[in-house]
């Protein structure tokens, strides 16, 4: 189980601002919570104290960023092996 961290507070409201605008071009809620979810986050926790559209938001694209460096990550050290 993963908790979220005091330290994604400051990242959250940084983002806040500009995600607003992002809203309409994203999945559905469910959509984002079901990446969330995938990455380990329980939804109850996080809607408690995160409970607003925004910050659902900005999780799932900073899970989305991280998951797709992975995945690059992954396919670098694959071709590098062939």
């Amino acid at each position: 189980m993963v908790y979220v961290h005091s330290r994604y507070i400051f990242v959250f409201i940084f983002l806040r601002e500009k995600t607003i605008a992002m809203m309409e071009e994203n999945p559905s809620l469910d959509a984002m919570y079901m990446v969330i979810e995938g990455y380990g986050i329980k939804r109850e926790i996080f809607e408690k104290s995160h409970p607003t559209p925004q910050d659902v938001l900005i999780l799932y694209r900073l899970i989305n960023e991280k998951l797709q460096k992975e995945q690059e990550i992954a396919r670098l050290k694959n071709m590098i092996k062939n």
